[in-house]
């Protein structure tokens, strides 16, 4: 494309409006392929930081799942006092009483201390080794998450990568148009000076280079603006001094190789989320139907016990009376009015649930994938349309104004043909924005990323 003549408008400030970014930066300016802002972002990226931390919570979920089946000791110590120690009624005829008489008697002494170290371990539990499949299964759903998570991304960057092309290139355009400007307001005052033309003549054409000026500025605080939305998408310190190295004559908008890839709905990263959803709700209603088979856990303890007269535990004359056992819990479900036979049907609706709405996401990324080609077929089209009319629009700009400069034009002629290159370079630029969208796009439903 010719970079002779400016840009009457960029309407890419629709997309960036609303967002105040500034562009001061100190430092080193850090040269950006996509693929290097890419990558840049994956490793800086707070959303994405986030789901790595994710990760970092299932898997200790899991090795702390998997802790409750080994061995757990636990200590304890137990100090009692008793004000008034608690009366029993012995029959009065153990020590010589009447038949049918009691005796009170008090037991035990008012200060008691009790030590005791207790040991436990799960001997058979259904529901630990479903509970234990089921932290590792999020495991793999959090990793998941955190590669779409990159996936989105790479999206989000690649769309702010194309605004600073497509802000650059309007710039450069607007420059070449502007060194054209100022040659022919120059010719022109000359021709007037001759007494050629008339002073209006002159003052058209200051004009129009007036508003070159005003939209370089424009265009100015537009790169800026793309420039930061770019850093805000990468994770970057938003003073940072970035440059990006590709342009629109050298990055390949035209790939029609897009247009024949395929792709595997069941591969994608949002209906394997969706498997993976189903397989936990199914593991949990196996988890839950555990819950009727019998549980069993060993138990042991050792425990030292003190009693006093007065709080005086560490006299080493005093006795301390020890004790040691061990057993076995079995715990049998019987009855639990139908709490866990609803639980069960409550998660069989939750899958019947996500078995729909993967059948909904399966036409949905059809239709979407559908989508992308033919906006990305309709958008290649539209910009070979543009590229032909803007080709045309610069041949019926340089005859006018060759004409005018000979003086065989009228500034009427030049100004109609001027306004004409102008729209005709805003579509062309509205038209390429449209097609990197769509090939953005058309990437997306392929997950070429």
């Amino acid at each position: 494309m010719s970079r002779k003549y400016m840009i009457g408008g960029f309407w890419l400030l629709l997309l960036l409006a609303g967002t105040s970014i500034s562009a001061t930066a100190q430092g080193d300016t850090l040269r950006l392929t996509l693929e290097s802002a890419m990558e840049y972002a994956l490793k800086n990226s707070g959303q994405i930081e986030v789901a790595r931390l994710e990760v970092q919570k299932s898997e200790k979920l899991v090795k702390a799942y998997l802790a409750d089946g080994l061995p757990q000791l636990n200590g304890s110590v137990q100090y009692t006092n008793y004000p008034a120690l608690p009366v029993q009624l012995i029959p009065a005829e153990f020590i010589g009483g009447q038949p049918g008489e009691f005796f009170e008697v008090q037991f035990g002494l008012p200060h008691n201390l009790t030590a005791s170290v207790n040991l436990s371990q799960m001997v058979f539990d259904t529901r630990y080794f479903l509970g234990l499949k089921a932290s590792r299964m999020i495991v793999d759903l959090t990793e998941r998450q955190l590669e779409r998570k990159e996936y989105e991304t790479r999206y989000q960057v690649e769309q702010a990568y194309y605004n600073v092309m497509l802000a650059e290139e309007m710039l450069s355009i607007l420059d070449s148009n502007l060194s054209v400007a100022v040659k022919l307001r120059d010719e022109t005052k000359a021709v007037n000076e001759a007494g050629f033309v008339e002073a209006i003549e002159v003052d058209r054409v200051q004009l129009s280079l007036n508003n070159l000026n005003t939209q370089r500025h424009s265009a100015v605080r537009t790169i800026a603006l793309a420039y930061g939305l770019l850093k805000f998408q990468m994770g970057m310190d938003i003073t940072a001094l970035v440059k990006v190295t590709e342009s629109i004559e050298t990055y390949p908008v035209k790939e029609l190789a897009l247009l024949d890839l395929q792709s595997d709905y069941q591969k994608r990263t949002d209906f394997t989320l969706l498997d993976m959803q189903e397989n936990l709700t199914e593991l949990n209603i196996k988890n839950i139907r555990s819950g009727y088979y019998p549980n069993a856990y060993l138990f042991g303890a050792m425990q030292a016990n003190a009693q006093r007269n007065s709080f005086n535990f560490t006299d080493a004359d005093a006795p301390w009376f020890g004790a040691v056992f061990t057993g076995i819990t079995l715990n049998i479900p019987i009855w639990d009015s139908q709490r866990r036979a609803n639980q069960i049907q409550q998660q069989r609706l939750e899958v019947m649930k996500i078995r729909r709405q993967k059948q909904g996401l399966q036409q949905a990324i059809n239709l979407e994938l559908l989508q992308a080609r033919d906006q990305y077929r309709d958008a290649l089209e539209a910009l070979e349309s543009e590229e032909a009319n803007l080709a045309l629009a610069e041949r019926i700009f340089d005859v006018a104004t060759r004409k005018y400069n000979e003086g065989v034009g009228s500034s009427l002629e030049l100004t109609s043909a001027q306004s004409t290159l102008y729209q005709t370079q805003s579509a062309y630029i509205g038209t390429l924005h449209r097609l990197l969208l769509a090939r953005a796009d058309l990437r997306k439903a392929l997950e070429q990323y």
